[in-house]
């Protein structure tokens, strides 16, 4: 096998530098949706829930699986469990399949039912003869966090070579052009004029 054309790793190159835009655009996105998701999540509760009927395995009853995302004091909850068909009338939504929720958010969980609780980590456990649910906390400082790297990053980079190009050095490599000014003579790399 040879070496690959160069032109290939120029492509390469280029569609990796764009996958890296898009992924830090859509970083970018996401984090300030959740600047937006986490004060407002301390007002009202917005959630998905999908709750699909079947038979418990246990002793055959019928039941409602529940699976959801919910904005709710601060936190992405994640929610599954089921519950018995006694309950189908009495909560809401009364009906199988996907149901969005707009809802005032709660003050507080009863503290009988946390399993543990750390850094604005949780889990919640609703265990009963008819009723088992669990409620999986992520407070939303964690993907916020996560969601800002990208984004600073790239900021970073940007810059470095705002820097180097002041300072006449190559954007890839930082060698020193100012005795080639067209092109770097290390890597090849066009020279790039400084927007004003």
């Amino acid at each position: 096998m040879g070496l690959a054309p160069p032109h290939y790793n120029v492509l390469v190159n280029r569609f990796l530098r764009i996958l890296r835009a898009v992924a830090t655009l859509v970083s970018l996105f996401l984090f300030f949706t959740i600047l937006i998701l986490w004060p407002c999540s301390y007002y009202v509760a917005d959630g998905i829930s999908q709750g699909r009927n079947g038979y418990s395995d246990d002793d055959g009853s019928l039941i409602r699986r529940i699976r959801g995302l919910r904005s709710s004091r601060g936190a992405l909850e994640i929610t599954s469990g089921h519950f018995s068909s006694i309950l189908f009338p009495s909560i809401s939504p009364s009906s199988e399949g996907i149901h969005v929720s707009h809802e005032a958010s709660p003050t507080a969980t009863n503290p009988q039912l946390i399993v543990w609780s750390h850094l604005g980590f949780s889990e919640v456990r609703y265990q009963t003869a008819i009723i088992d649910l669990k409620v999986l906390a992520i407070p939303y400082w964690f993907p916020g966090l996560l969601l800002s790297i990208l984004p600073i990053l790239w900021f970073r980079k940007f810059l470095r070579q705002r820097q180097r190009l002041a300072s006449h050095l190559c954007t890839t490599c930082g060698y020193d052009m100012r005795a080639t000014p067209d092109r770097c003579p290390e890597c090849g790399t066009p020279a790039v004029t400084m927007p004003s």
